[in-house]
């Protein structure tokens, strides 16, 4: 995991994840690191809808609603906002955990909103800022 890590890391370094879909390869690389198969639908869905939206990443661990979805911003800056509509939609379709992430700030809420400074934030991690193994052990 600390060598996927890296590798993102090296590409924020590199500037590489400007688009949407640029940050959606470094999310599936560390997904990968992290056991899941990015290529099965029935473990990691692709562009899952929400209604009008469509969410960049939702993982099932089993086959009935997604454990975790993942949204994408552009930009590698240190910024990351939107929250509020994905936590929504989490609550409604009883989701448990929501992150959003622009490869490098990858903000992890908790659905109940009960955790952190009550927005439900419970974990920022900066893969600029942070050491790489410290980052893969809280992803992990």
């Amino acid at each position: 995991m600390t060598e996927a890590v890296l590798a993102v890391r090296d590409g924020l370094e590199r500037e590489i994840y400007q688009r949407r879909s640029d940050v959606a390869s470094a999310v599936g690389r560390l997904l990968t690191a992290l056991g899941w198969d990015v290529f099965d639908p029935r473990q990691v869905s692709r562009n899952y809808p929400t209604g009008n939206q469509r969410l960049d990443f939702a993982l099932f661990p089993t086959a009935d609603r997604p454990l975790v979805v993942i949204d994408t911003r552009k930009g590698t800056g240190p910024r990351v906002g939107g929250a509020t509509i994905l936590l929504e939609f989490c609550r409604g379709q009883d989701i448990p955990l929501a992150v959003l992430t622009n490869a490098r700030r990858w903000l992890l809420y908790s659905a109940s909103g009960s955790a952190g400074n009550g927005d439900g934030c419970f974990l920022q991690l900066d893969l600029l800022d942070e050491a790489p193994p410290d980052v893969a052990q809280h992803l992990t």
